[in-house]
C-alpha cells in the first residue's frame, strides 16, 4: 500500500528522533548542578513516549479503509504536550475501482494529558500538511463478455467481478487540522497499550481513525 510505505517513513523518522529526545534528555537530567548536587532544574519528570497502531477509519462517501498512525508525544511540564504525528488511511475494495483512494498527514499537536501510575489520557489539536491520492474520471469501462468468451457466461461474470474499473489518478496537497484522543495502559516505565480516536479536517479529504496498537518510551 502507498500509506503503509508513507506511514513506515514516518515511523522510522519518529523512532530516530524519540532515541535523540530521549538520550538528551537522559544526559540532561543526569547533569550534576551547580553545588555539586543531582538535582535538576525542571522537577516535574519528562516523559517521552512513541505509539505505533493500526486499525480502520473512513474518508467519508461510503469509503472504509486500513488506518496506521505513529505519535511521538513528550510532556511539557505536568499536564501539557507536544506531538508529532504521522497518520495515513487508505481505501480497501477488494474489487473496486482503481486507484485506492488514500489520506496521510504529518503534523505537530498541542494539547493537556492527565497521567497516573498505570496510564494516561491525552488530547490535542495542531496543524498537518496532508496529501494523497483521489479518484479522477472513469477511463476504462466495465468489461464485457462481447467478442470473447471462451468460458462461456460463468465466465465473463468471474472476469468482469474480478477486473477494476480505472480512473484517473488525482493527487493532492493540503493543509488540514489534526485532532485526537489517546488513552494508554502502561504495564512497565518503557512499554504499554495505545488507543486512539484521530480525524484530519482539511478541504479535499476529511478521515477519522481508530488505531490500537503498542507504546514505549520512558511513560513515567
Amino acid at each position: 500500500m502507498r500509506s503503509a510505505a508513507k506511514i513506515g517513513a514516518m515511523t522510522g523518522v519518529a523512532i530516530f528522533t524519540a532515541a535523540a529526545v530521549g538520550g538528551a534528555d537522559v544526559g540532561a537530567q543526569s547533569l550534576p548542578s551547580a553545588g555539586g548536587g543531582g538535582v535538576t532544574a525542571d522537577s516535574a519528570p519528562r516523559v517521552v513516549r512513541f505509539a505505533l497502531g493500526l486499525g480502520g477509519g473512513g474518508m467519508g462517501e461510503g469509503m472504509d479503509g486500513v488506518a496506521a498512525r505513529a505519535a511521538l508525544t513528550r510532556s511539557q511540564g505536568r499536564n501539557g504536550s507536544i506531538t508529532i504525528r504521522g497518520a495515513a488511511l487508505e481505501e480497501f475494495d477488494l474489487f473496486g475501482p482503481t486507484p485506492a483512494e488514500d489520506v496521510w498527514d504529518l503534523g505537530v499537536l498541542y494539547g493537556g494529558q492527565t497521567r497516573g501510575k498505570w496510564g494516561y489520557i491525552s488530547a490535542a489539536a495542531g496543524v498537518a500538511f496532508v496529501g494523497g491520492m483521489r479518484r479522477g474520471d472513469r477511463i476504462s469501462a466495465p468489461p464485457t463478455c462481447e467478442g470473447y468468451d471462451p468460458l462461456g457466461a460463468l465466465g465473463c461474470a468471474s472476469g468482469a467481478m474480478f477486473t477494476p474499473v480505472r480512473h484517473e489518478k488525482k493527487p493532492f496537497r493540503t493543509v488540514g487540522i489534526p485532532v485526537e484522543l489517546e488513552a494508554g495502559l502502561t504495564f512497565t516505565r518503557v512499554l504499554g497499550l495505545s488507543a486512539s480516536a484521530w480525524a484530519t479536517v482539511n478541504g479535499e479529504r476529511t478521515v477519522t481513525g481508530l488505531s490500537l496498537g503498542l507504546v514505549f518510551g520512558r511513560m513515567r
